[in-house]
């Protein structure tokens, strides 16, 4: 009834007033909102996506990182007796030291360590040598491809004024058990 009273003029500005309100209501409840989770998810699958590449970086990385590690396994896994494994252990000791210049006045094989996982195959050395030579045969000895690494060292100068010295060396290298 109190809608009827109005003039024409009152009775439009009425209908815009309450379509304004509905538009105002509308986009407050429900189209605000949904821009802002829109966005929102926008921002999220951008994140998402740079954390996949990022995993799928990890995960070539590891496919090449495992190929090597198989290989390094494979080299180092047990093939024969500790006392065959001691033997090839010496001859790259022997070999190294030959290419580098470096005289060998011992080699005695340690008893191996084992454990649950490994063995510890320990050898020392004494030798005689300049000291470049020298460092470059500890350089050649613990490379990659050697697998052996220096424990410790002890280096005792000759006498006589020249650069040589008397080194004894603890030579260590793992093989993992079956």
């Amino acid at each position: 009834m109190a809608f009827t009273s109005l003039s024409k003029r009152e009775k439009n500005i009425f209908i815009a007033l309450i379509i304004i309100i509905s538009v105002s209501a509308f986009y407050a409840v429900v189209l605000e909102p949904a821009v802002k989770k829109w966005s929102g998810m926008d921002s999220q699958i951008a994140l998402r996506q740079v954390k996949l590449k990022k995993y799928l970086g990890a995960v070539r990385d590891l496919k090449e990182y495992s190929a090597e590690y198989k290989k390094y396994i494979a080299a180092i896994k047990k093939s024969g007796s500790d006392e065959e494994y001691m033997a090839f252990v010496s001859s790259q000791i022997e070999e190294t030291a030959r290419n580098s210049g470096v005289y060998i006045r011992a080699l005695k094989p340690s008893a191996v360590k084992s454990d649950k996982l490994y063995k510890k195959f320990i050898v020392e050395t004494e030798l005689d040598s300049p000291v470049k030579d020298l460092a470059g045969f500890l350089y050649q000895l613990q490379s990659p491809e050697r697998m052996l690494k220096v424990d410790s060292m002890s280096l005792i100068a000759t006498s006589g004024g020249s650069d040589s010295v008397k080194a004894r060396v603890f030579i260590s290298t793992v093989l993992f058990k079956d």
